[in-house]
């Protein structure tokens, strides 16, 4: 008798908790509140940019507030240890770059959120292909400028990252793997400031995603020597692969999706990837990203649940191989 009065009590338990999670699903979005993308690096940098265009194409989507919120740290470890702590309801969501999910369980002994089971993805909204960019008075032109400039000299190049283990920094460590350059390692909170330091002169390369440092480029204040797609880009056609330029088989291109916190409820994720999706195929906003050197992804949950896996194992032969597994 004590039994089933107990397997009752549990089962009305869950069936309140069913019937909450219904009803805040069918309630999503409220007007009375406000969508937050946590973006987790400073601003100015790409997830940042993206996480704006795409979150105001959001708010006039779903005619709810939305905005962003800078939490930069650790490798984006501290918004992404922010945004899995948070209640799955929607209204927190992560403005994820790979590193997070795909490469940073790696680097890492210990990272303080499970990739795998403190999220749940909802969009896979872009690529990001970096650019290789030196200070306007380098005497570095090409990638086999840069290699030799490396190899010349004992304490070798200066590179900045948005820090250990973003595409910025992998992006390095994979050339270092592959050419045996002789490149020092200098990471900063986010891109902006490892840029600053370019222009300044305080550093002597960077492999920058190339929305932040497109104008820079192309008013001269850095020079570009290289694309690392496996394409040339479409923003700067005359410029060269790493892989055409010396490195055959380089490619290093980052993406940005947006997840929210595990637990998300199925009816609030599908209401997201949606909305999403009909904001990355808005042509305007395609446009609008696409001009920033973007490759428009638009993937759903299913299809980017999987992609997050292959780039997790894709990621950690590249570390490995760098001598990184498991470094910090």
């Amino acid at each position: 008798m004590r039994y089933l009065q107990r397997f009752l009590g549990h089962l009305l338990l869950g069936a309140a908790v069913l019937g909450s999670s219904c009803a805040m699903a069918q309630d999503f979005p409220s007007a009375s509140r406000t969508i937050t993308l946590v973006v987790p690096f400073s601003a100015g940098g790409t997830p940042d940019i993206v996480g704006r265009l795409v979150g105001n194409a959001l708010r006039d989507r779903m005619g709810v507030p939305v905005i962003v919120d800078n939490k930069p740290g650790a490798g984006g470890n501290i918004g992404a240890r922010y945004v899995a702590s948070k209640p799955a309801d929607g209204y927190t969501l992560l403005v994820v770059p790979m590193g997070t999910l795909s490469v940073n369980q790696w680097l890492y002994k210990s990272v303080p959120y499970s990739p795998e089971k403190d999220f749940t993805p909802v969009n896979n909204l872009v690529g990001v292909p970096n650019v290789l960019v030196v200070g306007q008075n380098s005497k570095v032109r090409s990638v086999k400028d840069l290699i030799a400039a490396s190899k010349s000299q004992p304490q070798g190049l200066s590179y900045g990252s948005s820090g250990l283990g973003t595409s910025i920094h992998l992006c390095m460590e994979l050339m270092k793997a592959q050419s045996g350059a002789n490149l020092l390692h200098v990471p900063y909170k986010g891109s902006a400031e490892a840029v600053t330091d370019l222009l300044g002169g305080r550093l002597d390369v960077v492999c920058s995603n190339i929305p932040p440092v497109l104008p820079m480029v192309r008013d001269g204040r850095l020079q570009a020597i290289a694309t690392t797609g496996k394409t040339r880009n479409p923003l700067m056609p005359n410029l060269p692969t790493v892989a055409e330029a010396g490195l055959p088989g380089f490619e290093a291109q980052a993406w940005i999706g947006i997840v929210g916190p595990a637990g998300l409820p199925a009816d609030v994720q599908q209401k997201l990837s949606a909305a999403l999706s009909q904001v990355l195929s808005d042509p305007k906003i395609a446009q609008q990203l696409t001009d920033l050197g973007l490759v428009v992804m638009n993937q759903g949950p299913k299809e980017f649940t999987q992609y997050i896996a292959d780039e997790s194992v894709r990621w950690k032969k590249v570390i490995t191989a760098a001598g990184l597994l498991h470094h910090e």
